[in-house]
């Protein structure tokens, strides 16, 4: 590896194996999560099952996985940055929460999430940003990262000062950030909510622009990536692995090498054990065997897997794929099939079809009278509810969202039914204060949940 560390904190290399940096009792990978057409997808280490996560609506894009089994991810619309939600989903597939992935105001141009990541007990969520206000020479720009509980689905997330430290992501409840060239790591007193993040290495020796870092669970490997952009496209892209003896430590490990990507290298992800590492490059989402040396390209322990051609943003995590399945479909497989990409083989899985067609808008004369009509595809007989929610503070209100508007009915098996979506005592209430509130449209039967979002006009 060229150049990457100062000189007194290059490696010195060993020969001991990487099988002896991992720590007993820590959970191995089961899984690795990754986007693919607009969904969420999960798939076991070596591509032979696979199931979607997501109910089919499409507009993922970005997913990240925590070492306790939950997975985190994030929708758009398309109508702007700031109409972003993220859904979490527990180790058997069940929806435990969304909410809306929110920005401070202040801002004329919002740009996030740059970088995204749940913490490893799957109770934060973490994501950097980029925002800009005024024009021209008036332009100011502002950097940083956003934290939030996913428990808390639309209130203002809380502001990770100081500014600069961007690509967030995780190693326990500690963030590792960038900021011009440099890695960072968090102090674990109060993490994640506090402003201590002390530099650990730099990389401008390589030549290439520093985004995401990210530490594998036991502390035994750093992974970085670098970029070089060309007219605003990224025409380079490396990613660097390093044996470490701890978290914001030396570096005295057998481990000092690029991985052996084909072109454009980006989204790396390691295994909690640092067994496994997930990136993806030219040829799709890729797993394979951790590096074992520091030849470069990095020699790996086992050969990379292709598990999806068209996949990216892979974030290797300890969900069973098998679970996920048999919570979904009891008789022991989901009905369908399907594997996306075409990469990896072996007998891919996805739940039955669950979809709702909503507009962009909505009046809220048509929803306090005849109410909204929501054609929802159920997959299965069983009861279906629509609640719609607005952030309180929207309202004049403090605290949880407050729901507006809701829908029920039952289907008599899988097909589609139309619901009528219709303001709530309280919605009628309010109702003054709705016109161009965004409302967030949440769809549910059993365990299938589908979240959209409507402007109230």
């Amino acid at each position: 590896m060229p150049a990457l560390l100062s000189r007194r904190r290059r490696l010195a290399l060993c020969g001991a194996g990487l099988a002896l940096l991992g720590l007993p009792g820590l959970a191995t990978a089961a899984s690795v999560a990754y986007i693919d057409n607009g969904e969420v997808w999960l798939s076991t280490t070596d591509g032979a099952k696979k199931v979607r996560l997501s109910g089919g609506q499409g507009n993922w894009t970005e997913v990240a996985a925590s070492d306790n089994g939950r997975v985190a991810g994030v929708q758009r619309d398309g109508s702007s940055t700031r109409a972003a939600t993220f859904t979490v989903w527990g180790p058997d597939g069940g929806v435990l929460n969304t909410g809306g992935l929110t920005s401070p105001g202040g801002w004329l141009i919002y740009a996030y999430p740059v970088g995204f990541d749940i913490s490893g007990d799957g109770q934060v969520l973490a994501y950097g940003y980029s925002n800009s206000a005024g024009f021209g020479m008036s332009q100011t720009f502002q950097t940083g990262h956003y934290l939030r509980n996913v428990a808390h689905g639309y209130i203002d997330p809380y502001v990770g000062n100081p500014t600069g430290l961007q690509w967030p992501t995780f190693y326990g409840s500690r963030l590792v950030t960038e900021s011009g060239g440099t890695v960072n790591l968090q102090a674990a007193a109060s993490a994640p909510f506090n402003y201590e993040h002390p530099a650990w290495f730099g990389t401008t020796g390589t030549g290439l622009e520093l985004t995401r870092s990210e530490i594998s669970a036991n502390g035994a490997l750093v992974a970085f990536e670098l970029v070089q952009w060309t007219t605003g496209t990224r025409t380079q892209g490396k990613i660097g692995v390093i044996a470490i003896d701890a978290p914001g430590g030396n570096f005295t490990g057998p481990v000092n090498c690029y991985l052996p990507a084909t072109g454009v290298a980006t989204d790396v992800s390691l295994s909690q054990d640092a067994t496994q590492v997930a990136w993806h490059d030219d040829q799709g989402v890729k797993v394979s065997g951790a590096p074992t040396g520091a030849a470069d390209p990095c020699q790996l322990s086992a050969p990379a897997v292709v598990l999806s051609a068209t996949g990216k943003f892979p974030s290797i995590g300890t969900t069973s794929v098998d679970a996920v399945i048999a919570a979904r479909s009891p008789g022991g497989g989901n009905p369908g099939g399907g594997n996306p990409g075409g990469g990896g083989g072996g007998g891919s899985t996805t739940p039955a079809p669950f979809t709702v067609k909503t507009p962009k808008t909505a009046t809220l004369r048509v929803l306090a009278a005849a109410g909204l009509a929501l054609p929802v595809t159920a997959p299965a007989a069983g009861a279906v509810a629509v609640t719609g929610t607005v952030p309180a503070r929207r309202v004049g209100r403090r605290g949880a969202p407050v729901v507006v508007a809701k829908a029920r009915a039952k289907a008599g098996g899988a097909g589609t039914i139309t619901m009528r979506l219709r303001l709530t005592p309280v919605g009628k209430t309010l109702r003054a204060r709705l016109k161009g509130v965004p409302m967030s449209v949440r769809i549910t039967q059993g365990r299938k949940t589908l979240t959209r979002r409507i402007v109230l006009r």
